[in-house]
């Protein structure tokens, strides 16, 4: 997996094209001159989004009616073609080898990419929505029908939490919460049962990675919690098809049937909850409010590790993520790092330069020729949205 070729028009403030070289592709430049955006335009080819969750609208130039941007990559030994254009009154173009996608989600899946950014170090000290966020991301890769399920799950949350207002004040009755609690269990029971499969695994490969990094003095450990717990029983009693994964598939599969005990004490249990969601408007369980927990040597991470415990932590996570692809589809993923190297000590910079980059990587900073010494791969300028190869 790499990226061979990447063209901006009028994205951000960004109108230039970069050919990268499939080991290490350094970015240099002051703040604000666009080596953000670059790695932020790679990025939204692989997750079909901005890794700082901006809009449309905001990654288009000011001024400007649209922003394009063209990725050609390689995988799998096959050269392909991604164009994003995107449209500040709305909607978006996307199309793969010349065919227009019908949705952005269809785009998932063809191009992999894992991204660490300095906020990425805090995953730990974070609440619950980034970890989530983190799971959720590295899953939709693998398996766009996960991100199809998420996407049904939310869409129906924010309507059940918009009828239990109504419910509240009078304007509908119980009986209209049914349907989208209906909608919200099997969908929401899926995505329970991947996050379940893949921090299984995630949590194996982790425990290796923070192995190598500590020299086997620590021990590293997740658990996933959903619901504050209270789908812990139902979850217990899908165990032996949450346990099912093989080389082909690292963190198995499983279909609707293997997931009923989950998705009956989901519906259930948010039927319970009925009285106090419509007291307070909102949806008080789910895989919305779910959480994992990174333990080391049996103690929670978030409230006992010092700081470079954390950060050695989210580095094995990372490096975990990226084992996982590779497992999956056969090749390296693509890494981004944004302005992350100068965040770490040496000994970090040196575990993440060579277990983090195994296939092609981007780095963007300030300071990189202090940081890392580039020996095979380019070096690029950029300034005021415009990237110039470096020469020597």
């Amino acid at each position: 997996m790499r990226a061979d070729k990447i063209s901006f028009k009028n994205f951000r403030n960004l109108n230039t094209e970069l050919e990268f070289s499939e080991g290490v592709n350094l970015l240099l430049g002051k703040n604000g001159e666009g080596k953000t955006n670059i790695a932020e335009g790679i990025w939204l080819n692989s997750a079909g989004k901005s890794f700082k969750n901006a809009t449309d609208k905001e990654m288009i130039r000011f001024g400007s009616e649209t922003g394009e941007i063209i990725l050609n990559f390689t995988a799998a030994d096959r050269q392909n073609e991604l164009r994003t254009v995107l449209h500040y009154d709305g909607g978006r173009e996307i199309y793969l080898n010349g065919v227009r996608l019908r949705r952005t989600a269809d785009m998932i899946g063809y191009f992999f990419a894992v991204m660490f950014t300095p906020l990425t170090l805090s995953m730990i000290e974070d609440g619950p929505s980034e970890r989530r966020r983190f799971a959720d991301i590295a899953i939709s890769q693998l398996k766009p029908a996960y991100l199809r399920s998420l996407m049904t799950y939310n869409a129906a949350l924010s309507e059940r939490n918009a009828c239990l207002k109504l419910v509240r004040d009078k304007k509908a009755t119980d009986y209209q919460l049914l349907a989208w609690e209906c909608m919200m269990a099997p969908d929401g029971a899926r995505v329970i049962g991947e996050r379940k499969m893949y921090l299984k695994r995630l949590s194996e490969i982790a425990a290796e990675e923070y192995e190598k990094i500590t020299g086997g003095k620590e021990k590293l450990t997740c658990h996933y919690q959903s619901s504050g717990g209270q789908l812990e029983a139902e979850i217990a009693k899908a165990s032996e098809a949450l346990k099912a994964w093989n080389r082909r598939e690292p963190y198995g599969s499983v279909d609707r049937m293997e997931l009923f005990p989950i998705e009956n004490g989901l519906l259930q249990k948010i039927y319970n909850n009925r009285k106090k969601d419509i007291k307070e408007g909102s949806t008080s369980l789910g895989p919305h409010r779910d959480d994992f927990e990174i333990f080391i040597d049996g103690r929670l991470a978030r409230d006992f590790a010092s700081q470079g415990q954390k950060r050695s932590a989210v580095l094995a996570l990372k490096a975990a993520e990226c084992r996982i692809i590779k497992e999956e589809i056969g090749e390296d993923p693509v890494v981004i790092l944004d302005d992350v190297l100068s965040e770490l000590d040496s000994a970090r910079r040196k575990y993440v330069l060579s277990n983090l980059s195994a296939g092609q990587t981007v780095i963007t900073s300030c300071e990189a020729a202090k940081l890392i010494r580039v020996e095979k791969g380019r070096v690029f300028s950029v300034k005021e949205g415009k990237a110039t190869e470096k020469e020597g």
